[in-house]
């Protein structure tokens, strides 16, 4: 397969929600789900805000205070190494993502 044909093909496979639906999902009513579907929205909406994967993201909440903290125009970024690349990662943190991460 030439190289244009996988870049067209691996572009149409990209699907992203849009800031509105992450944002849907987030203020959707939590007194319908059990505590457990409560933490799995949070933890979802988490990976959409931040733009990590699952893993990094659990690794951030779990050692969430041993991270290079860094402020740049009044938002708040922290460093990572990812797990998988092993690649420095910036992290943005914003309001709404501290709020899930100190739950």
């Amino acid at each position: 397969m030439r190289e244009k044909d996988k870049e067209t093909r691996k572009a149409k496979n990209n699907i992203a929600l849009t800031d509105a639906q992450v944002a849907e999902m987030d203020n959707f009513n939590d007194e319908r789900l059990s505590d457990r579907e409560v933490m799995a929205k949070d933890i979802f909406v988490l990976t959409c805000l931040c733009g990590q994967r699952i893993s990094d993201v659990f690794r951030l909440i779990l050692n969430f205070n041993e991270y290079e903290k860094e402020t740049i125009n009044g938002l708040v970024f922290y460093r990572q190494i990812a797990k998988k690349t092993a690649t420095e990662c910036i992290i943005p943190i914003s309001e709404r993502a501290m709020e899930i991460i100190n739950k």
